[in-house]
């Protein structure tokens, strides 16, 4: 069994206004980094990430950015 290592921290993830409030980013993050605020926005609850990018990747709206990208 494959295990992901901890590389990074979640400090440069931002979400648009374009955001749907659907909650794929927190249902897909494999650190569960990821919680709806009362706004039903994407929050970064914790400082660890995998790395993955599945929350930018399966955004349907692309409303999570990395890094100002």
């Amino acid at each position: 069994q494959r295990q992901m290592c901890i590389r990074d921290s979640t400090d440069n993830f931002e979400v648009t206004d374009a955001c749907i409030s659907c909650g794929h980013c927190e249902d897909i993050c494999p650190a569960y980094a990821i919680k709806l605020d009362e706004e039903g926005k994407p929050s970064w609850i914790k400082h660890e990430c995998f790395m993955c990018f599945g929350c930018m990747r399966l955004c349907p709206c692309q409303a999570i950015r990395y890094g100002g990208a």
